[in-house]
């Protein structure tokens, strides 16, 4: 069931496609609890990272548990911590046919 409110965030990540790609798999498998949806692309300033939550504090615990200690890893290198921006959405509308986007962009 989708709920009434979800909390948004963007993330403007400054690395490359296979960057992301090499550090993706470790974030969302398994799937968090609370995520409703995970969305990335290249850009041309790096990746976009759109994902939507149950609720903020089901972000949070993610960002805190996983996404935390892997920007911590990556801080030693070139890496740059993401650029995040919040949305807390009060409106939502999500497909019945949704779709599982496969492979890498062109």
């Amino acid at each position: 069931m989708l709920p009434d409110v979800a909390y948004a965030c963007i993330h403007d990540v400054p690395s490359s496609w296979t960057e992301y790609e090499r550090a993706a798999g470790s974030l969302v498998d398994p799937l968090p609890g609370g995520l409703l949806a995970h969305l990335a692309g290249p850009t041309d300033e790096g990746v976009r990272i759109i994902e939507i939550w149950d609720d903020e504090a089901a972000a949070a615990r993610f960002h805190d548990e996983r996404l935390g200690p892997l920007v911590a890893e990556l801080s030693g290198t070139r890496f740059r911590p993401p650029a995040v921006r919040d949305l807390h959405a009060v409106h939502l509308v999500v497909a019945a046919d949704a779709r599982d986007l496969k492979g890498s962009p062109s």
